[in-house]
């Protein structure tokens, strides 16, 4: 702004919306108006601004904090601190390299792990003697954008867990000292806002408490002696924190409402400590009760945040902010070291707001009518279809396995129709396919409709016994109803998927093919069934530790004189490595093929390295060992980062069976994957090579390998 003016950003912000098609059009704009490349115009603000941040980081109360937690190798953060009975901290651990983790330190600094939840939402933790007590992420077994936040209790003597609340929407509960209790923040489907105060031992509800203008309440925390709860509020004239007499429900408020960032708030004796940022960034400030004045308890260097007081109120525990993670640490309280404040005076002002003229465009300032925008009807039938990206890959969801291609992808708003356009060549049978596919969720059961052309390429036998090589073209009709279940538990991510189906399938043989179809038309009935488990993974993780899923089919031919039918079943089964995030996993697979007029394609995968195999009835194995290599962080910007590279160690046998011949195959070698993001995108695309040693034909064979992973 100081040398490019505001016009910059608008100019920019433009360009992004209105030319989305560019490859990289915030890079492009950027250079439009400055000249420079995106990471040359950063780094030229960030030298301009680096004298004044010498400035503000000054020496600071950093001198008197004692700091709890050890040293990590990776980005770590210590939260929530809750002081125990036996002068150990318990606090919530989360990182890139493990899940998060309910945690014990004690004063010398050694860590003992208590518990793995499952989905927190990473908003508060509270313990009262021997419980712990959170709210995590539960889902609908079938609608997948509806969730709840339910309260669960761990018992540090019995080691079991215990939900205490089902289908509820409560956020942030706070245990009271003496275990009774709970306070927490209550969020209707219609956003009405309350403060809740349960029986910790059946969940009942004892006290509601709102405001008339429906403020929302946010971290609620019990005083020393449970007489009050003090909670931070929000609402259309900003935040205040407030102290609210637990046996009537009276509110009072301690400060003037702003719409500076202020939170968790905890109060001992006339004290109220809480997290302000007042100048510029996360510090901790008191206010007391009794005077109503305001202190700055420290000035942190970075940032401090979720103070807790020790149970006698002579240490103050909280994480303190590095670039490595927040870490656990403490103060000694002592309220004649602070430094008194007039709140409404600590006006920080940043510097893109010091350098904005007035009457500069400013959308918080804009009153928006509801007038300015007609209401009417939406109709769901209209707006079934918004092409919105697209893919250079083509993904097989009925094999969960991904092919050289592209794809379009549409989906629309409600995110309950989706459609898929994509062109896949399919390297086992070396042959191309242009395929749609089109699902409604708007029911409880997913309708699907599919239609597909390509090619097709299989060994049959003649009547004469000889076995030939066909080649034919064949359009597939399809239509799905499945139910997809979330049966997701704690720390297990599980799910089940019963599928039925039918298919109408029409073939022709290639041009100048001296073969023909007895019958160039199928109706395929489909049955399927899949059902997965595994532990969820931190973000290192390539794969589970543990985990498994079963994959089943059967599809037959009706209306046929020479019936076909195929069953097959695959399972995968995943293990923790010798060194962590390795891994070790087993692909297991069993098929059997009737094979009249008309021939299905494999199932069941056959060993890496081998091709346009087909057996009546085989079995398969797989074992993968996975080992990280390294994290490079290479990029050029805007266009890609290497975010991973790791190889993949792995031993491949088949058994296949035919008109009583037993053919043994197998294959052994090693894959070498690195992990890429391009042009900015979130998906995750995998890119490799791959050595392979075919043991029948004692021949190595080398292929490149690629992949893409929506969920990094």
């Amino acid at each position: 702004i100081e040398h490019y003016g505001i016009g910059m950003w608008n100019f920019t912000m433009n360009r992004v919306a209105r030319r989305p098609y560019y490859l990289v059009p915030f890079t492009t704009a950027i250079k439009n108006q400055t000249g420079k490349f995106k990471v040359q115009f950063y780094n030229q603000a960030l030298r301009s601004l680096q004298a004044q941040w010498w400035i503000a980081d000054k020496p600071s109360a950093d001198t008197l904090v004692k700091i709890i937690s050890p040293e990590n190798r990776f980005f770590t953060n210590y939260l929530f601190p809750n002081p125990a009975d036996d002068g150990s901290v318990i606090v919530e651990k989360t990182g890139i390299d493990d899940v998060n983790r309910f945690v014990r330190l004690t004063a010398d600094g050694s860590e003992k792990r208590l518990f793995t939840p499952g989905f927190d939402f990473h908003q508060s933790l509270s313990v009262s003697g021997k419980t712990i007590s959170w709210n995590e992420k539960t889902f609908d077994p079938r609608w997948e954008m509806q969730d709840y936040s339910v309260i669960k209790l761990y018992d540090l003597n019995t080691k079991k867990v215990r939900q205490l609340t089902h289908r509820t929407r409560f956020f942030a509960p706070a245990l009271s000292h003496n275990g009774k209790q709970i306070a927490t923040v209550y969020v209707s489907q219609k956003s009405a806002y309350a403060l809740y105060i349960l029986d910790a031992s059946s969940g009942n509800v004892l006290k509601k408490i709102s405001t008339k203008d429906n403020l929302f309440f946010m971290t609620p925390h019990w005083s020393d002696d449970d007489r009050f709860i003090v909670a931070t509020v929000l609402g259309d004239k900003g935040k205040n924190i407030v102290r609210v007499e637990a046996e009537t429900g009276e509110i009072g408020y301690l400060l003037p409402f702003s719409f500076k960032e202020i939170k968790w708030p905890v109060m001992h004796g006339q004290w109220i400590v809480y997290t302000g940022t007042y100048e510029g960034k996360d510090n901790l400030y008191a206010v007391n009760v009794n005077t109503g004045q305001a202190f700055r308890v420290m000035d942190a260097r970075f940032g401090a945040v979720y103070p807790r007081f020790s149970k006698d109120g002579k240490t103050l525990y909280f994480s303190d902010y590095t670039a490595d993670g927040y870490r656990l640490a403490k103060i000694d309280f002592d309220p004649s070291a602070f430094q008194p404040v007039k709140i409404e005076k600590l006006n920080y002002q940043y510097v893109a707001d010091r350098l904005t003229k007035p009457g500069t465009f400013n959308l918080d300032d804009v009153g928006i009518t509801d007038s300015a925008h007609a209401e009417k009807r939406y109709r769901k039938g209209g707006h079934l279809f918004d092409l919105h990206s697209w893919a250079p890959l083509s993904v097989d969801v009925d094999n969960y396995s991904v092919f050289p291609g592209a794809t379009l992808l549409s989906q629309n708003i409600l995110n309950s129709s989706v459609a898929v356009l994509s062109y896949q060549y399919d390297p086992n049978e070396q042959v191309s396919k242009i395929k749609f596919n089109y699902d409604y969720m708007g029911w409880y059961p997913v309708i699907s409709l599919g239609v597909d052309y390509g090619g097709r390429k299989q060994l049959a036998q003649t009547q004469t016994g000889d076995r030939v090589k066909l080649h034919w073209h064949e359009t597939n009709l399809s239509l799905r109803v499945s139910v997809p279940l979330n049966l997701t538990h704690n720390k297990w991510i599980r799910g089940l998927q019963p599928v039925v189906g039918i298919d109408q399938k029409f073939r022709k043989m290639v041009k100048g093919s001296q073969y023909k179809f007895r019958v160039n038309r199928f109706t395929v009935p489909v049955y399927r069934l899949y059902a997965y488990n595994q532990f969820k993974r931190s973000k290192k993780d390539i794969y589970p530790k543990w985990g498994q899923s079963i994959d089943l089919i059967y599809r037959h031919t009706v209306f046929s004189d020479s019936a076909s039918n195929q069953v097959g079943l695959t399972g995968w089964f995943y293990f923790p490595g010798i060194v962590r995030h390795q891994g070790f996993n087993i692909y297991a697979g069993y098929q059997k093929t009737v094979t009249g007029d008309y021939s299905f394609s494999n199932f069941v995968a056959v060993p890496r390295g081998y091709t346009d195999l087909h057996y009546p009835e085989y079995f398969s194995i797989r074992t993968n060992y996975i080992i990280p290599i390294a994290y490079p962080d290479w990029n050029v910007p805007g266009f890609f980062y290497l975010k991973r590279i790791y190889s993949v160690l792995f031993y491949d046998y088949l058994r296949g069976y035919n008109e009583g011949d037993v053919d043994n195959l197998s294959s052994t070698g090693i894959d070498l994957y690195t992990d890429w993001n391009f042009l900015s995108l979130p998906v995750n695309f995998r890119l490799g090579v791959r050595g392979a040693h075919l043991f029948r034909d004692n021949t190595q064979k080398f292929s490149f390998l690629f992949g893409i992973d929506y969920n990094y």
